[in-house]
């Protein structure tokens, strides 16, 4: 590889990721803010209860962010 393509793939990955961690976080931070409703009563209940629903909603834009991301880097830098 030159020099020049090795400075477009290396700013490719940089803006993917970038990418890929706003839209992961972002996802996050609106799912946490739905939570931040329901406060628990009482310590039992801060540790017992696991909305799976919420977890979902956070893990499929994860994975969508990263699937988007090596769909889009592969041919530039192999997906890496």
């Amino acid at each position: 590889m030159t020099e020049m393509e090795d400075l477009v793939a290396t700013l490719e990955e940089f803006i993917g990721t970038t990418i890929f961690l706003f839209f992961a976080f972002a996802v996050t931070r609106i799912a946490n803010l739905n939570n931040a409703n329901t406060t628990p009563q009482t310590a039992q209940e801060s540790t017992s209860i696991v909305n799976t629903a919420n977890l979902m909603f956070i893990a499929l834009p994860y994975g969508f962010s990263l699937v988007v991301n090596v769909w889009l880097s592969f041919w530039i830098s192999g997906g890496l």
